[in-house]
């Protein structure tokens, strides 16, 4: 009853602020027009694109804490399920996963512009509309957060991915080609490592058709360890720099830390039959980013 009721009052809060923000503004339909074309053609939305399990809730609270901004991490719709489909369809039938889009992120971003606030999204579902995204809004910036993989392997082998979960309806998987057909026989490493090299892969392809100044990869172990990452984060989306004695404050404190363990220890751990597991998935990528495997 009192998660119903937390739930109950956060959606109730959530209501009033958007129907204040709403009441309190007028325009003629033109000018709404106007607005909307304005927020789709003119706004610089930022958008972060990882594989989750990277520091994305920590990049959130630092978010939280900044002014001017409108952060958003899991609001609804997620697009859990959407985003494998996006993964698999979304080039075949690129304007219809244009106005998914649309339909599911014009309100929260016409409510921060409306607030005077940048949109950030560290959602990472959000991650295989990127194409759609720029297609919608041209001067949206994009931030790459990216983790070791074997540090990602170990987190979301904890977290139980690809054992049966409803989380797993958010989980992309091979639909041809030897993976798909060796999938069935392989361990939850090799699997979460396909999951890394695949959608970092994306990614990659992703940043070839972005501007340079609107694209910003930033590794995880760096945003945990040095406030001056978040700064340059901040620069990137247009915000200013804040102090970073508040920053490291900040970071300090573990947020969403595993709590749950499937036996996999450290990397430095693991047999070398593992090893060679994630290292034939990741090698190509994990050079490129700078990590030894």
């Amino acid at each position: 009853m009192r998660l119903l009721r937390r739930l109950y009052d956060t959606n109730m809060r959530r209501w009033i602020r958007r129907r204040e923000v709403l009441r309190g503004t007028q325009r003629d339909g033109a000018a709404w027009q106007r607005f909307a074309d304005e927020l789709y053609l003119e706004s610089e939305p930022v958008f972060v694109l990882s594989t989750g399990r990277c520091g994305t809730e920590l990049l959130t609270k630092l978010f939280d804490a900044t002014s001017g901004v409108a952060c958003n991490h899991n609001e609804a719709p997620e697009l859990i399920h959407s985003s494998v489909l996006a993964w698999r369809k979304g080039q075949e039938d690129f304007d219809a996963y244009v106005e998914a889009v649309r339909a599911g992120r014009f309100e929260l971003m016409a409510e921060a512009k409306l607030r005077g606030r940048r949109y950030i999204e560290t959602n990472c579902r959000i991650t295989f509309f990127a194409p759609h995204v720029l297609a919608l809004f041209p001067k949206a910036r994009f931030i790459h957060l990216v983790r070791h993989p074997a540090s990602f392997v170990r987190s979301t082998v904890r977290r139980g991915a690809y054992e049966g979960t409803y989380a797993d309806l958010g989980r992309i998987s091979p639909v041809d080609g030897e993976a798909a057909e060796l999938w069935s026989e392989w361990s939850s490493i090799q699997r979460c490592a396909w999951l890394w090299a695949e959608t970092n892969a994306f990614i990659e392809d992703f940043r070839s058709v972005v501007d340079s100044e609107r694209f910003l990869r930033v590794s995880a172990e760096d945003l945990f360890k040095s406030p001056a990452t978040f700064n340059r984060i901040l620069e990137h989306c247009g915000l200013a720099a804040q102090s970073e004695a508040k920053i490291a404050s900040r970071i300090a404190k573990p947020v969403n830390a595993d709590t749950a363990s499937h036996g996999l220890g450290r990397y430095e751990t693991w047999t070398h039959e593992e090893r060679a597991w994630l290292q034939d998935s990741v090698a190509s990528l994990a050079k490129t980013y700078g990590y030894a495997v």
